[in-house]
């Protein structure tokens, strides 16, 4: 289970950046928090409320950006950035604002970098520790490791493997993909009311690494 929660909220930041020139506010748009993941396309917008022109660097990780304009209040053209980035391995991935002529840094953001949370396992539309009558259990074919509504990542993962048992009975049935298998589908149909159906997933990541997440359900 995830034991973190993230709303699904954006979160304006407002910092005022102190330079010989004068001063200048930088607003960020950011769906996580404050917060960038390893292995993932995190989409961060950029810009600075006076309209001041400026390039971005990155320290621990990799930007790609384009430069749009929009208008201010006064109907003027603002520079607009929209970022995807992709931070390194350490904790934290700092932005910094350069002049454009000068090179010269004038503001530095920084933003905490964590793994991406484990997803959820779900038979059909059956959660992880969801309880259902035989019927809608016996009528499920596949399995799925996804985000809930709470987590709003776009993030895919793969079943590479699985192996399902039940607590009445001895035997385990083992397959690949995420498709379950007829004899599969045949153990599931002996589970009687109070038994426990157990999968134990291997999973692929976007990083490319693979991780092992179970999931129970249990008969109504």
């Amino acid at each position: 289970m995830v034991k973190e929660k993230m709303k699904k909220t954006i979160v304006i930041l407002i910092f005022v950046a102190n330079s010989l020139i004068g001063f200048s506010q930088i607003v960020v748009s950011i769906d996580n928090q404050n917060t960038l993941y390893h292995g993932y396309k995190n989409r961060i917008k950029i810009g600075t409320m006076d309209g001041r022109p400026f390039d971005l660097k990155v320290h621990n990780g990799k930007i790609i950006y384009d430069t749009t304009f929009v208008y201010n209040q006064n109907d003027e053209p603002v520079q607009c950035v929209e970022t995807f980035l992709y931070p390194g391995y350490e904790r934290k991935t700092k932005v910094v604002f350069v002049e454009p002529d000068t090179g010269l840094p004038f503001d530095t953001l920084e933003f905490n970098v964590k793994s991406l949370p484990a997803p959820t396992i779900s038979l059909g539309p059956l959660k992880n520790g969801s309880e259902a009558h035989r019927g809608t259990i016996r009528a499920q074919t596949r399995l799925f490791a996804k985000y809930s509504a709470e987590i709003p990542l776009n993030v895919s993962f793969s079943i590479l493997s699985w192996e399902v048992s039940i607590t009445s009975i001895s035997k385990r049935i083992v397959g690949k993909g995420a498709y379950l298998t007829n004899e599969a589908r045949d153990l599931i149909r002996q589970a009687e009311s109070g038994d426990k159906i157990t999968f134990m997933t291997n999973i692929k990541h976007p990083n490319g690494g693979i991780y092992r997440r179970n999931a129970e359900f249990t008969v109504r």
